[in-house]
């Protein structure tokens, strides 16, 4: 099984998938949650290379079931997926979900990302129409850089998502880029919600993209490999350009104002 190691699988960045697949208690996990067959006693007895050959090949049997929800899913996202519903609610998982107990601990990461990244002016809670933008990043206009507005909506609970998205498409009449950025832990969970609908069959590892994708939103994904956090575009939004009256709106929210930072 090839796992790249700048890939995300379901959101999981390749490396942390990697060096989850080494924890043997993990793999104990997933040999139960894919229901790999042998005695329990003998299978947990096995060295980790032979578990993961199980593993393997457990997975291969799934994919090739139209019953199984990883039904011509990509072994990877499968890993990914399994981990998730096994790993993800332990507190010891930060590293491999980016869970965070707040949403208000992604602004400083994503406040960083939008100033090193794009070289943009931070500000938090701005006004837009009767809604408020968690975080807008701005820039002036000069000779080869044209002004840009970009706002970011932080959402770290599932419940909130689809007031989240309505607020986004407010949005997109006041800025030129939208974002939405979430944990890898809010994405998966995304992907789990979606595989459990009745209507739906089998585990879709894109439908997030492609919802946000319609609707011309990017995604950022912020996730704790080490003790600092990293920030990954996952999936760019679409560029647009501002009429001058919502122009002069969001420049009259930030005008005088401190930037955050």
């Amino acid at each position: 099984m090839r796992i790249e190691p700048l890939q995300r699988y379901s959101y999981i960045d390749g490396g942390a998938l990697t060096a989850a697949l080494e924890d043997n208690a993990i793999l104990d996990g997933l040999m139960k949650g894919l229901e790999v067959p042998g005695k329990p006693g003998h299978l947990r007895k096995l060295a980790p290379p032979e578990k993961r050959a199980a593993i393997e090949q457990q997975i291969r049997h799934l994919r090739e079931m139209k019953t199984s929800l990883w039904y011509e899913v990509d072994t990877p996202h499968v890993l990914a997926g399994c981990l998730w519903s096994f790993w993800g609610n332990s507190r010891d998982a930060k590293q491999i979900f980016g869970r965070v107990p707040r949403e208000s601990e992604l602004f400083a990461p994503v406040a960083e990302w939008l100033r090193m990244k794009q070289g943009l002016v931070v500000h938090k809670e701005v006004q837009m129409a009767t809604k408020r933008c968690d975080v807008l990043g701005y820039r002036e206009g000069r000779w080869l850089s044209p002004e840009k507005f970009v706002c970011v909506e932080l959402k770290n609970e599932f419940a909130q998502l689809k007031r989240g998205l309505d607020q986004m498409t407010t949005f997109k009449e006041y800025a030129n880029e939208v974002y939405l950025a979430c944990t890898t832990r809010f994405a998966l969970e995304f992907l789990q919600k979606h595989a459990e609908a009745p209507s739906v069959r089998h585990w879709d590892p894109e439908v997030l993209n492609n919802k946000l994708r319609q609707l011309g939103i990017g995604l950022l994904v912020v996730d704790w490999p080490g003790e600092l956090p990293r920030v990954e575009e996952v999936l760019a939004p679409k560029s647009s350009a501002l009429s001058a009256p919502k122009r002069r709106e969001v420049f009259g929210q930030i005008e005088g104002r401190v930037p955050h930072g």
